[in-house]
């Protein structure tokens, strides 16, 4: 079949879910093809992602998965969300696509495809990405309540189907819009397993270059430096050694432009435990520096990097938000309190202070978690099952 990916805004050098589930698609046998936007919006004026080979990175990415991509003008962003050109519709239609799946249901891109989800050509699945512990917006409550009235009907009466990529996300829909529970399949994130796996060559090779001992504990964590991923929370935790039995490391990967980055770059020169400072990186240089640590850490937000870190044999720690604390419920981790930097210092010095052998184990099996579950080639056959069921329905519809 010939899959088609709509995507607001997609980055070629990211590990995010679309760039898995299109490489996997293909690797299944699949044509696909994915339309995405010019414009990167707030994320191109932010410092946390390099542009400026843009052109090169998105022929990689294609020539190596062997993916089609199409690059369409947009009319800017409301609240970081692309406006496409009308164009988009006619762009794909001319693929003559066998499904397409738009990635955000309550995105401006998602919600303009439910408007005209009778009229379009072809069947079209939605995945929602989103968790009430992420909304900040002051206007949720009239978004809410628009989505409710003019968009859920939609969704029923076309038997919309949607994709939740966790339970968090398929409350998210059915709390907050009505949308019935029997048209949301939970298909959650995963990880590349045969790149973030262990490696104790590239363990020891790291650690020697970083000046590291094997005894010594180090933690890594990865992602922007921004007020949402409370970097700085981190930072303060670490002020003080974490123990005087052992020395700690911290591996912090990822950049940041403003204020608050700065303050996060102040506050971790003052660190009493070491901190090695590693800019954004492409998702393919990623894994060594998970390899040469013994544990990972996310002061907030850890959505997909949760899963290449135990896929490499790490225990977590994250805040205690309703998604995290159903992923560390089968010995593989920890929470701390939301916002609490104390608890967070806490929790880290019990891990550094826990026996290595027994630190290992929580590590192992959030592993076996993820090969027996949420590896990316997994995924996309869950998906590409859906797909075929919705490709069955809308076949049957138009004879009818």
């Amino acid at each position: 079949m010939h899959i088609v990916h709509v995507e607001d805004q997609f980055f070629s050098t990211a590990g995010y879910q679309v760039n898995y589930l299109a490489k996997w698609n293909r690797k299944n046998g699949n044509e696909v093809t994915i339309i995405t936007s010019d414009d990167f919006g707030a994320w191109g004026k932010s410092g946390f992602i390099d542009f400026s080979k843009r052109a090169e990175e998105d022929k990689e990415y294609c020539e190596k998965n062997d993916v089609n991509m199409i690059r369409l003008k947009s009319k800017g962003y409301v609240s970081g969300r692309v406006i496409f050109e009308n164009k988009i519709y006619s762009t794909i239609k001319s693929l003559k696509p066998d499904i397409v799946m738009v990635h955000g249901i309550t995105t401006l891109t998602g919600m303009r495809f439910l408007r005209k989800i009778k009229r379009l050509p072809y069947p079209v699945i939605f995945d929602s990405h989103m968790v009430d512990a992420a909304v900040h917006n002051k206007f949720t409550q009239y978004f809410n309540r628009y989505f409710k009235t003019f968009l859920t009907p939609k969704v029923v009466k076309n038997n919309v189907s949607i994709i939740a990529l966790d339970e968090d996300c398929k409350l998210y829909l059915t709390k907050n819009f009505n949308i019935p529970e029997n048209l949301v399949e939970v298909i959650t994130w995963g990880s590349e397993t045969d790149q973030f796996k262990p490696n104790l060559s590239v363990r020891t090779e790291l650690r020697n270059r970083y000046n590291i001992k094997e005894e010594d504990f180090v933690m890594v964590s990865t992602g922007k430096i921004s007020e949402e991923k409370k970097v700085l929370m981190l930072a303060t935790a670490l002020e003080k050694k974490l123990s005087e039995k052992r020395d700690t490391a911290l591996v912090l990967v990822g950049s940041g432009k403003g204020d608050y980055a700065e303050q996060v770059e102040e506050t971790l020169k003052l660190c009493e435990n070491k901190i090695i400072r590693i800019p954004t990186q492409k998702v393919t240089n990623l894994p060594p520096f998970y390899q040469m640590a013994d544990l990972a850490v996310w002061p907030g937000q850890c959505s997909l990097s949760y899963f290449d870190a135990q896929a490499v044999g790490l225990p977590v720690v994250a805040e205690d938000i309703p998604p995290n604390v159903k992923r560390m419920q089968q010995n593989n981790g920890y929470v701390f309190r939301q916002d609490d930097s104390e608890d967070l210092r806490n929790t880290l010095i019990k891990c550094v202070e826990m026996d290595p052998n027994e630190l290992s184990k929580l590590g192992q099996n959030g592993k076996e978690i993820v090969e027996n579950k949420y590896s990316w080639n997994m995924i996309s056959v869950r998906c590409e099952k859906q797909f075929l069921k919705i490709m069955n329905q809308y076949k049957q519809n138009r004879k009818g």
